[in-house]
C-alpha cells in the first residue's frame, strides 16, 4: 500500500492559513465519521471535480500496520495498477514510485512529523493525549512523499469535503453500495442544476492508455539515423527504465527524487549496450540519446523488444521511423538481469 513516510522533505512554508484551516475542518469531518471502521481497501469512491472531466479515485486505509486513513490518488494514470485489485493495498516499490497520491492519516500528537506539529500548532490546534489529528503528504511521480505545498490546500480541501459527503450518503441517508460485487461509490456534479450526486455504479477500470510520442519526419536527427546500417551483431535488443531503490536529491535542487536508468542490451548475448541516468524529468531525452547512440555505435537492430506500455509509448513510432520492427513481450531476461546485478527496480 501507500508508503506511510513521516520524513517530510520540505516543510510549507505558509502557516495559519484560512485555506489550511479548511483542510484541518475537513479532516476532522472525516475524523469523525471513522469511516475505517465501515468500509475496507477495496472499497472506491470516485468523484468527477466541478471543472474537470479526470476521475478522482479515494480509498480508505484501515490497515494495523499503517493506521487510519485515506488515499487518494488526482489521476487514473498513475494509479499503481495493484490498487485496483480487491481487497489490497500492497504494492511494488517500482509502483510506488511511479504513482501520485495524497494521502491522509491520523495519528497522536506524539507520533505526527515536526512539520505537522508546527502547522496544526499555528493554526491553534492545542494537543491532547486522546486525540487523534490529521497530517498530509503529496507524493508525485518518481519522487518519495513530502509536505502539502500551500497550493495543495484548497485541492485536497475540495476532495476530501466531497468524500465527507460520499461516506454520509453511506453511513446517514442510506445509499446502499454493494462494494463486494464490484460497485463504486460515484459523485458528480450536475452543472444545470447546480447539485451534486452521489450514486452506485459497477466500474471497471480500463487499461492505462500512456501516451506516445511521435517524431518529425523532417528531423535531421532521425534522417541521420535512417543511414546507419542495419545490425548484424545486435539484430534483436531489449528496451526498459528502472529506478534507483532510495531517492537522492541534486545539490542545487534540494527536492528528493528517485534516479531513473534507461537501458539498451543485446538480447541473446545479455550485453549491456547504452544506458542513462537521469532525473524522472529527462526521460524522453535520456531514452532518445541513448537510443540514438546504440543506432550511431551498433547499427539499427532488425527488432526492439519491449514489455512497458510506456516504453511502447516512447518508441513505437522513433522504431518505425527508422525501420526496426517493435515487438512487444512478457519477459526482457537480458535488462532483468541486468537489473537485478545493479540494484534497479
Amino acid at each position: 500500500m501507500s508508503k506511510k513516510s513521516k520524513k517530510s522533505s520540505k516543510p510549507s512554508s505558509v502557516t495559519g492559513s484560512a485555506a489550511f484551516e479548511n483542510l484541518y475542518e475537513a479532516a476532522v469531518h472525516i475524523l469523525m465519521l471513522q469511516p475505517w471502521k465501515h468500509f475496507s481497501s477495496g472499497d472506491f469512491f470516485i468523484q468527477y471535480p466541478k471543472n474537470g472531466e479526470r476521475m478522482i479515485l479515494a480509498c480508505t486505509v484501515n490497515s494495523l500496520a499503517e493506521g487510519f486513513g485515506v488515499l487518494v490518488y488526482p489521476n487514473p494514470a498513475f494509479c499503481p495498477d495493484s490498487v485496483l485489485l480487491p481487497d489490497t493495498l500492497d504494492i511494488s516499490e517500482r509502483d510506488y514510485i511511479e504513482s501520485e497520491e495524497y494521502t491522509l492519516f491520523f495519528d497522536a500528537w506524539s507520533e505526527l512529523p515536526a512539520s505537522a506539529q508546527k502547522l496544526l500548532t499555528s493554526i491553534g490546534v492545542t494537543p491532547t493525549k486522546t486525540m487523534l489529528y490529521p497530517w498530509f503528504s503529496h507524493k508525485t511521480y518518481g519522487h518519495p512523499g513530502a509536505d502539502l505545498s500551500p497550493a495543495d490546500y484548497p485541492i485536497l480541501s475540495d476532495i476530501l469535503g466531497n468524500l465527507f459527503m460520499q461516506y454520509r450518503s453511506v453511513l446517514e441517508q442510506g445509499l446502499k453500495v454493494d462494494f463486494a460485487a464490484g460497485q463504486a461509490l460515484i459523485r458528480v456534479y450536475d452543472a444545470k442544476a447546480d447539485l451534486w450526486y452521489n450514486f452506485a455504479s459497477k466500474i471497471d477500470f480500463a487499461p492505462k492508455a500512456p501516451g506516445s510520442i511521435t517524431m518529425r519526419d523532417d528531423s535531421p536527427k532521425l534522417a541521420a539515423l535512417r543511414k546507419c546500417p542495419v545490425s548484424a551483431k545486435n539484430p534483436r535488443v531489449e528496451f526498459d527504465f528502472g529506478w534507483d531503490a532510495e531517492p537522492v536529491a541534486d545539490e542545487e535542487d534540494k527536492t528528493p527524487y528517485y534516479r531513473m536508468y534507461v537501458l539498451f542490451a543485446d538480447r541473446v548475448s545479455g550485453k549491456q549496450l547504452t544506458y542513462y541516468s537521469c532525473h524522472p524529468d529527462d526521460i524522453v531525452d535520456a531514452a532518445f540519446t541513448a537510443w540514438a547512440e546504440l543506432i550511431q555505435q551498433y547499427g539499427r537492430p532488425q527488432t526492439l523488444y519491449l514489455s512497458r506500455p510506456a516504453a511502447v509509448g516512447l518508441f513505437q513510432d522513433f522504431a518505425n521511423k527508422v525501420s526496426v520492427k517493435v515487438k512487444i513481450v512478457k519477459r526482457l531476461p537480458a535488462l532483468q538481469r541486468l537489473f537485478r546485478q545493479n540494484g534497479i527496480v
